[in-house]
């Protein structure tokens, strides 16, 4: 399942406690923000966010691995 998939559909859960359920939200919360954010909107945090998309849009479909790499680059920094 991709990522994006993973993060619209609801989160289902079985036999997690409260407490775990919180944390899964959160942090789903925190990428979704993350990931809708764009590059150099926050002063104090430069890095924040995805570079304009629209560049990697037009150069569909070699920019894919550019994309990843972006996304997976966010994640690691700000979402460990």
């Amino acid at each position: 399942m991709a990522l994006f998939d993973k993060l619209a559909n609801p989160v289902r859960y079985t036999s997690i406690d409260a407490e775990r359920s919180d944390e899964i939200d959160s942090v789903c919360k925190h990428i979704h923000s993350l990931l809708n954010s764009r590059r150099g909107v926050l002063s104090h945090m430069k890095d924040y966010g995805l570079p304009d998309v629209e560049d990697i849009y037009e150069g569909l479909p070699y920019s894919q691995q550019t994309l990843a790499f972006e996304v997976k680059k966010l994640i690691e920094k700000y979402e460990p």
